[in-house]
């Protein structure tokens, strides 16, 4: 556990840091370093992928330079899309007896999911012009704290499994330690943010009813994109993406979870007005 929480704080740090950087390419960047690195340990979890390390380099290219498809490549996308749907179909083709044609697929597949959703946070940048640092820090906060709550609260209380066929730990007390935690995070974090503004003579208003739901809602997709990553572990017989993160595992590993929070964000904030 000791390993675990230092390894989170070392590398949480850095990324929240990089929000200040949030108005400039080098968050793009982050994004883009984020998306390669979760890509890589996706493909090389796949036995029958792994050793042909040629499939792995168009992907890759590919979820790197995707969070800059809205931006300084924005006139190149559509051609971009088209020539890596060209790719998946000729390597189909040229290796029809050489790979597990289902298990590419499912890679190729989530190297498009993952730096679609993932980039979803520079899409809330720039559909709000101001607070988007509050907003991309709800959605990558609520994903991390209810699932620290969650490890805590089923380390501690854990009695009542959810789905052990994916996930064994996975508590019903756990997932409610993980909304409860979250939500009182969110709640502290917005009261200090409006103190913010108004040290600064900027007046703010927390609609907390519609924070109340949207956390609510970070919550559950975060715990569900957890499951869904081990759901891929479970099915590839392995026990973490990577190892670069001692006591988590890989990359993806850690930011599975933000997996649906941040997409759920850029449209929820549509729906339900936080900052008023």
């Amino acid at each position: 556990m000791k390993t675990r929480i230092i390894t989170a704080f070392i590398a949480l740090v850095p990324f929240f840091i990089s929000l200040f950087l949030i108005e400039t390419y080098i968050f793009n960047m982050l994004i883009s370093f984020i998306c390669m690195i979760s890509i890589w340990e996706i493909f090389m979890s796949i036995n029958s992928i792994k050793n042909n390390k040629f499939l792995i380099i168009i992907p890759l290219i590919f979820s790197g330079i995707f969070p800059f498809l809205n931006s300084i490549l924005s006139r190149y996308s559509n051609i971009i899309y088209i020539l890596y749907i060209i790719y998946f179909i000729f390597t189909i083709i040229l290796n029809i007896n050489k790979i597990d044609i289902n298990k590419f697929s499912f890679c190729f597949t989530m190297s498009i999911i993952i730096p679609l959703f993932f980039s979803y946070a520079i899409y809330i940048r720039d559909y709000t012009d101001k607070y988007y640092f509050y907003y991309i820090f709800i959605a990558v906060s609520s994903a991390w704290i209810s699932d620290t709550f969650a490890y805590f609260g089923g380390y501690f209380f854990g009695k009542t499994k959810i789905v052990p066929k994916i996930s064994p730990n996975k508590t019903l007390e756990g997932f409610i330690s993980g909304i409860v935690g979250n939500i009182l995070f969110g709640f502290i974090f917005s009261y200090f943010y409006v103190l913010f503004y108004k040290y600064n003579t900027i007046n703010l208003q927390i609609n907390y009813i519609n924070l109340f739901i949207i956390l609510t809602i970070l919550s559950i997709a975060g715990i569900f994109g957890d499951l869904f990553a081990s759901a891929i572990k479970r099915v590839n017989n392995i026990k973490d993406f990577g190892k670069i993160m001692p006591g988590h595992g890989g990359i993806f590993d850690r930011f599975d979870s933000i997996l649906f929070t941040v997409p759920l964000v850029y449209y929820l904030i549509k729906i339900f007005n936080i900052i008023v």
